[in-house]
């Protein structure tokens, strides 16, 4: 009895001896990730999609009827203009062409011997050798007769161009397509038989369409959208097929769609623009050269607008901001930051006005 009573005074001392350790520890400073505003050059502009014309593009006909006798392209090649690219028969034409000639010596002449008759005359019609009414008459004749080799000089010059209608040159510079009729058939001039077509494709039209809401912002930004930049884009949206300029809008807005057309001119000297193809379109709005940009993650918002926070002598501070456009992941910031500001990037969920936290650069 007397060995259970002292192990419970033992247990007593021990118990009173005992403390209990202080388990409260103060929260840990949060880890927020930082990094600073920069300034960009920035390209702001729309995308959208287009289709070019060439802006040269004759088709190919006859202009006489005639036996096609000789092809002088392969098609797909370079020609230049003036290049005689078909043959008709020329006979018909010729024999025409040689009677038109024979008919201005014969008109020739006969002047020359009524000039002659003329003059003759008219030396001798003050003697009363020959009567006033021949007289008169000789002088009508010789102005009959200059009608009549005016007439066949005009003649002589319609058969000349239709026999070079015999050979069927190239208008314009280009490249040209497939040929659509083979040698030895009879194409007619009334029925206006396609030959072939050639493409001058050393510039290109771009044409494209914006909604009527755009153009009205557009228009705050520029005087006239004509002359505004453009550049077309290869399907990666990010290779650069070509540059050129708005030269023309529609000054309608099409009431089914609710939006205006546009045309571009583009310099296409690689030819690496085909005529009738489908292009993207980037509408260069204006350039920034100062841009603030933050990235987007920053960006927090409330009922009163967006906001981000920075960290300052380790201590959150909230700054109201004033955004412009996106790009990308990031956003231009027109006020509100600096570039010195250390903007918490991550971690914002963390981040309360006033709070202290650890600050650490964000890797980029």
């Amino acid at each position: 009895m007397k060995k259970i009573l002292s192990l419970i005074l033992m247990g007593a001392v021990f118990t009173s001896c005992y403390k209990k350790p202080d388990l409260y520890q103060a929260p840990k400073v949060p880890t927020v990730k930082v990094s600073h505003p920069h300034k960009e050059e920035i390209e702001l502009y729309d995308t959208y999609t287009g289709y070019t014309e060439a802006l040269g593009k004759v088709t190919i006909v006859p202009r006489v009827t005639g036996t096609l006798e000789r092809r002088y392209f392969e098609p797909g090649e370079k020609v230049r203009k003036g290049q005689v690219l078909f043959t008709l028969e020329k006979e018909p034409y010729l024999s025409q062409l040689n009677q038109a000639k024979a008919k201005v010596e014969r008109a020739k002449a006969d002047l020359e011997m009524k000039k002659v008759t003329y003059q003759s005359y008219a030396k001798l019609v003050n003697t009363s050798a020959v009567s006033e009414l021949k007289y008169l008459q000789s002088k009508a004749n010789v102005d009959e007769a200059e009608a009549g080799l005016l007439n066949a000089i005009a003649d002589l010059e319609a058969q000349k161009n239709t026999y070079s209608y015999t050979k069927i040159k190239a208008p314009i510079s280009g490249t040209i397509s497939n040929y659509y009729v083979d040698n030895g058939n009879v194409v007619k001039a009334e029925s206006s038989t396609e030959l072939a077509y050639i493409v001058n494709s050393s510039k290109m039209n771009i044409f494209f369409t914006v909604p009527a809401t755009k153009y009205y912002e557009l228009q705050k930004l520029h005087e006239s959208l004509d002359g505004m930049s453009v550049d077309v884009l290869a399907d990666d949206n990010e290779t650069l097929l070509a540059e050129g300029k708005v030269i023309y809008h529609d000054p309608n807005v099409d009431l089914k769609s609710g939006s205006i057309t546009l045309k571009a001119q583009v310099e296409n000297k690689d030819a690496v623009l085909i005529d009738g193809t489908y292009v993207r379109i980037k509408l260069i709005k204006r350039e920034h050269e100062n841009a603030m940009l933050i990235p987007q993650v920053a960006i927090e918002r409330d009922q009163v607008g967006p906001y981000v926070y920075t960290v300052e002598s380790d201590t959150v501070r909230q700054h109201r901001v004033k955004l412009g456009e996106e790009i990308g992941d990031q956003i231009i910031v027109k006020s509100g930051v600096k570039e010195s500001d250390d903007l918490i990037v991550s971690g914002i969920q963390r981040a309360r006005d006033g709070i202290k936290v650890n600050p650490v650069t964000a890797s980029k």
